[in-house]
């Protein structure tokens, strides 16, 4: 799950630099492929990314490693994650991993800041991590709805 910073063509041109980089990834290990976007992007796009990268394997274990990103929630619980710097920020970023098991059956969310950091237009208040954890085990479109909404109050297009 990523987010870039920015809007219109720079923002599009980072994201395909991202996908770019994605589709030559030689390792699936969280932390590696965030090193190596990070790379990639550093000193060679304007603006910066977040990402939260994971493994998922069949037994249920899962690695994962931060570059900036909200943490994921599991089963409406914020599931800590190390934290690491955005991508691009800095040329050589070491990223860690945590390791975590998940239960059977497991519902596991990643959002973009962009739910967080919706913002209602009447009361500059933020939507905020409480009400992102009070529906973290809802449907992407229905958490996309409700950041949209709260934003503005009109549903989305």
């Amino acid at each position: 799950m990523g987010d870039v910073s920015g809007k219109g063509l720079q923002a599009a041109m980072v994201v395909s630099t991202i996908i770019g980089g994605l589709r030559m990834q030689l390792s699936s290990q969280p932390s590696e492929v965030l090193a190596q976007l990070n790379r990639l992007l550093a000193g060679h796009v304007t603006g910066f990314a977040s990402c939260c990268a994971a493994l998922l394997h069949p037994d249920g274990r899962m690695q994962i490693a931060n570059a900036g990103n909200p943490a994921p929630y599991c089963n409406g619980v914020d599931l800590e994650t190390l934290a690491g710097l955005p991508l691009s920020l800095v040329p050589d970023v070491a990223y860690e991993e945590t390791l975590a098991t998940l239960p059977a059956h497991a519902r596991l969310t990643f959002v973009p800041e962009g739910v967080i950091e919706a913002t209602a237009a009447r009361t500059n208040e933020l939507f905020g991590f409480d009400r992102t954890l009070a529906i973290s085990r809802e449907t992407a479109a229905t958490i996309a709805e409700a950041a949209f909404r709260f934003g503005d109050g009109a549903p989305p297009g």
